[in-house]
């Protein structure tokens, strides 16, 4: 098996040096040189050239060393960090030559997410040795530590924190809680909040880290959130949406009940005045119904337009056991919208005439 991927390196090799003469030769040009005659090398052809092979080079590093670090050879990870430290110093003066910091910034970013996606920890030392930023952003908007906590990599995670990163580190749409929960595991949510991350702190569309928990059904980061002191259980999004909404809607029901458990409001309404008792009849969510009635959600709650769970629940097919509990705690067939449409007319405007002998 050694041979064979010692085999497969000498390809990948081969062929960087065979279909890619052009980037090569640009690793070698004189930089400043080229700076002088263009001006700024921002977007010189050479200067990419040179750019694009440092960096195409550090990702072979980075993958090489993989196996370096098995072997355990002092010796050969010495070699190997030496290399990428040479590497890195052609790459650096090429982007000495950029006067646009966000851009340099960005290229450095790359270098960091190349060593975090492959774990190294003594590459991630070395970059914040050369004075790469802690806090440099990708194109996402992304961070070293936010990569880190995806990839639930603690060692990487407690040096960037030890330089100065924060834990509450976002972009426009995720934090680094938030991408821990996603993907990083339950090690990883644990670290950020003995750091000081916030368990409120809000997401895209003003979620907390909660409404990731709740959607992917991970009872895990859930038990880890709600020990945490302060945290908000129905702290709504942008729009009023609440945890246990999101809970019903993705049909984590088990997540449902947890929450309900936790004393939530299940009659909390939305910026429509949808509760989540509507949602899981719009959405035939059964179990989540099944729940909110044991917990006295409210039967004959109206949002805006005057819709009540049961109107919600007649516009669908197949929805009658949600029809038939909700009848049962009490909901009212006879009430009327808001333009004084009935719970019949709505099931027979809708396709679904067979509820009407549920619905006398």
């Amino acid at each position: 098996m050694s041979g064979y991927v010692t085999l497969l390196k000498l390809v990948v090799w081969a062929g960087c040096l065979i279909l890619a003469p052009q980037a090569i030769r640009a690793a070698n040009i004189n930089i400043d040189q080229v700076g002088a005659k263009s001006g700024n090398v921002t977007g010189d052809p050479v200067w990419e050239q040179g750019v694009a092979h440092n960096r195409d080079m550090f990702k072979l590093q980075m993958e090489d060393g993989q196996d370096i670090l098995m072997d355990e050879d002092p010796d050969e990870i010495v070699r190997w960090i030496n290399e990428v430290q040479a590497n890195l110093a052609k790459y650096d003066k090429s982007l000495a030559q950029l006067n646009n910091p966000r851009r340099r910034e960005r290229y450095q970013a790359e270098m960091f997410s190349h060593a975090i996606f492959e774990g190294h920890v003594e590459i991630v030392d070395l970059l914040l040795a050369r004075g790469y930023p802690f806090n440099a952003r990708n194109d996402a908007g992304e961070t070293p530590l936010m990569l880190s906590a995806a990839q639930g990599n603690i060692a990487i995670m407690q040096r960037l924190i030890e330089k100065g990163a924060s834990p509450n580190e976002s972009s426009m749409t995720e934090t680094a809680l938030s991408l821990a929960v996603s993907s990083g595991g339950p090690k990883a949510v644990s670290f950020l909040l003995e750091v000081g991350a916030d368990a409120n702190g809000r997401v895209q569309k003003g979620q907390t880290p909660l409404f990731v928990v709740v959607r992917e059904g991970n009872t895990k980061a859930f038990d880890i959130l709600v020990a945490v002191e302060g945290i908000k259980l129905d702290a709504p999004s942008r729009f009023g949406w609440t945890p246990l909404m999101e809970a019903v809607a993705h049909g984590q029901h088990d997540m449902v009940k947890l929450l309900l458990e936790k004393k939530v409001d299940p009659d909390q309404k939305d910026a429509e005045g949808n509760t989540a008792l509507m949602i899981a009849g719009r959405g035939g969510r059964a179990k989540s119904v099944q729940h909110l009635l044991e917990f006295k959600a409210d039967v004959n709650a109206r949002n805006v337009d005057g819709m009540t769970p049961l109107m919600w629940a007649v516009t669908r097919p197949g929805n009658g056991e949600i029809i038939s509990a909700l009848l049962g705690m009490g909901a009212d067939s006879a009430d009327k919208t808001a333009e004084g449409q009935t719970v019949a007319s709505l099931a027979t405007a809708n396709g679904n005439k067979k509820y009407a002998p549920l619905l006398k």
